[in-house]
This record gives structure tokens, C-alpha cells and sequence, in this order.
């Protein structure tokens, strides 16, 4: 596997195994439309301003972030990512 796509699908993995939907957090249902998500805001990079590896592993975690980090509630959730 690609390294992107490894990452996002362990990422992906442990957020749906750590964070499971309760009555106060239903919305912390996953699915596989989050890690194309991703994969999707990643690809939609402009190649040419993008030419440093700091600049896509910088736009992966704010991807990341964007789709999984910002449904989670409080703190506590937001540390354990």
C-alpha cells in the first residue's frame, strides 16, 4: 500500500474502534466515505504548490483534522486523537 493510504486507513481504524457512537456522541459514526474524504482533499492539491514534502504531510493532517478531529465534542475526545 501507498504510504497515504496506509496512514489514513490506520487513522481511519483507530477512530472507528475508539470512538464509538454513544447516546451524547451520536454522531461518532464512521464510515468509509471519511478515508476518501481524505484521500480526495489531499489529491485535490495543486502539484505545482505543492513541491515539498513538509507542504503534503501539512495538508494531509489538516485534512485528517477536517474530516475526523473536528466532529469530536470535547476535550477529552480531542486529546485522544
Amino acid at each position: 500500500r501507498e504510504p497515504l493510504v496506509a496512514a489514513t486507513i490506520d487513522i481511519y481504524n483507530s477512530i472507528r474502534e475508539g470512538m464509538l457512537p454513544t447516546p451524547t456522541k451520536s454522531h461518532y459514526t464512521f464510515n468509509l466515505r471519511d478515508p476518501s474524504k481524505v484521500i480526495h482533499g489531499v489529491m485535490r492539491a495543486d502539484p505545482t504548490k505543492t513541491t515539498q514534502p513538509v507542504q503534503f504531510l501539512s495538508l494531509f493532517l489538516h485534512e485528517v483534522m477536517r474530516v475526523f478531529q473536528d466532529r469530536l465534542v470535547n476535550d477529552e475526545d480531542v486529546q485522544w486523537f
